[in-house]
């Protein structure tokens, strides 16, 4: 890959099309389906090969949610946009009763207090 991305989206159920837009604005845009950091290294060319990215310490699954001014390498910084796959509300599209962790407390019996 020729062109330095430095901004960049993990491809998931929950990616919205107006991510990249409200994230990044006009700037370009790179999306991956990587889900390791050694990996999208390679990818984005910073480093020639994942044992190479390793080695500089660029390893670990990518963090969900917004990674701000990661450093890729000695002279470039990437930010890096990877929604959580657990957000209920992205993958049925409705929104999320606020009150539903309170209705859970309400099943459960009461604890017993000591005297």
């Amino acid at each position: 890959m020729n062109e330095i991305f430095q901004n960049i989206i993990v491809r998931g159920p929950n990616v919205r099309d107006g991510d990249a837009k409200m994230l990044f604005g006009d700037e370009p845009v790179h999306f991956t389906d990587c889900k390791t950091m050694e990996h999208l290294m390679k990818e984005l060319g910073f480093f020639p090969s994942v044992s190479e990215a390793k080695r500089a310490g660029r390893e670990g699954p990518i963090p969900f949610g917004f990674t701000d001014d990661f450093k890729a390498s000695k002279k470039r910084r990437i930010w890096i946009w990877n929604p959580s796959p657990f957000d209920v509300q992205a993958f049925n599209k409705e929104p999320r009763e606020p009150a539903s962790f309170f209705k859970l407390h309400e099943r459960l019996p009461p604890l017993d207090t000591p005297s």
